[in-house]
């Protein structure tokens, strides 16, 4: 799928960023989410940004950015689904 992760691209980019603990047990599986999960290079590359700004760069820095967003886009808009009585 174009814009999918892969175990290759991640590794590669976390090490490029300067990523702590890339090689662990505990990221791998986080890494896996992220595949499994669907996650484009877009919205990967965003969240290394804001780890890179606002945390230390980690793995586990940066699952808890994409675990948020996934959760961000699935709360429904405000306003919308309603029906008026």
């Amino acid at each position: 799928t174009p814009g999918a992760l892969s175990l290759a691209r991640i590794k590669g980019r976390l090490h490029e960023a300067w990523f702590a603990y890339v090689d662990t047990a505990d990221s791998e599986r986080f890494y896996a989410n992220w595949i499994n999960q669907g996650f484009n290079e877009t919205e990967f590359e965003e969240a290394i940004a804001q780890v890179q700004h606002d945390d230390s760069p980690t793995p586990a820095a940066l699952d808890r950015i994409l675990r948020k967003r996934r959760v961000q886009q699935a709360r429904p808009k405000p306003g919308r689904g309603r029906v008026a009585l």
